[in-house]
């Protein structure tokens, strides 16, 4: 949850890992002071600031405190493949990963600060959502449901339909011009994944709000532009 201050406006992005958070934070640092971020865990709370969840969030920047308040939401299959790639790059060096994991293949990734997992893709999708029902704050907040995160008064953007459009919207709200700036990327190696069925549908389980919200603001939009003869 990133508190930026651009020309007088105060923007409260809501940072869902795995979103896209890690370049829009990049362009708000280039465009004025930041606040609530840390790369590293504090004492003080149960995830690092920028990946608190909306009841957190609520607490800390209560309603009316900011100008505005905006996310990104992913699709959850998408969001979770690149949370699997990001976990493996973190543990192995880039030209030692595969460049296709099947049901069958065993990979060792992190799993959390200071642990590791070694197994399938299967049986990881398995251990996090089972272990994210024990603790909600797992692996900083990165398994948790994007509808925990957000809520009525935060203007959603798509991470499908690309980051250039938050761009446009922040130099809008805050009037300034853009910056160019390099933009910060948690990279990891784009190795393609093949999953069970069994997993494909846990998936759409375990996010099936994030899928329910996403179709309606699609939905929502293809209304709007539907003119009425």
């Amino acid at each position: 949850m990133p508190l930026s201050k651009i020309n007088g406006k105060l923007l409260h992005f809501v940072h869902i890992p795995k979103t896209g958070g890690s370049c829009i934070t990049s362009y708000l640092r280039a465009k004025g002071p930041l606040a609530l971020y840390s790369r590293e865990p504090v004492e003080w709370s149960k995830t690092t600031p920028q990946h608190m969840e909306a009841a957190t969030q609520r607490i800390i920047l209560p309603d009316g405190f900011c100008d505005h308040r905006f996310c990104i939401l992913r699709d959850p299959f998408e969001r979770l493949l690149s949370e699997y790639r990001y976990r493996a790059t973190r543990r192995n060096p880039a030209e030692a990963l595969p460049e296709h994991v099947g049901p069958g293949d065993t990979l060792t990734v992190e799993l959390d600060w200071g642990k590791e997992f070694c197994g399938t893709f299967d049986a990881w999708v398995a251990k996090v959502f089972a272990d994210q029902i024990d603790d909600p704050y797992l692996s900083d907040n990165h398994i948790r449901p994007q509808v925990e995160f957000t809520g009525p008064d935060v203007k959603i953007f798509l991470f499908e339909e690309g980051l250039e459009q938050v761009l446009r919207w922040i130099d809008h709200v805050t009037q300034t011009d853009r910056a160019i700036v390099p933009l910060d990327r948690n990279s990891s190696v784009k190795f393609s994944i093949q999953m069970l069925e069994r997993t494909r549908k846990s998936i759409e389980n375990f996010y099936q709000e994030d899928l329910r919200l996403i179709q309606k603001i699609k939905a929502s939009r293809r209304s709007a532009l539907h003119v009425p003869y």
